[in-house]
């Protein structure tokens, strides 16, 4: 699979990539999204803290990547 260019050529920057590269960063997050989820089900104290800082980290990347879509705009 080629990806093709808007002028019609092939990109030379296009590398294709495997499936666990793909699929690693969100699998990072979703993990921890549920540890996240699970801390602040069982822990208390500072498992609280820990439970804030996991489920937050999906949020602040939403973020980050949101603007800089609309950044290019």
């Amino acid at each position: 699979m080629t990806r093709i260019a808007p002028g019609g050529t092939a990109s030379p920057h296009f590398r294709p990539r495997s499936t666990w590269q793909v699929f690693r960063a969100p699998l990072a997050v979703g993990l921890a999204a549920a540890a996240g989820l699970t801390f602040a089900l069982f822990g208390d104290g500072v498992w609280d803290a820990v439970s804030w800082v996991a489920l937050s980290i999906p949020v602040v990347l939403s973020l980050i990547y949101g603007l800089r879509a609309a950044g290019g705009r």
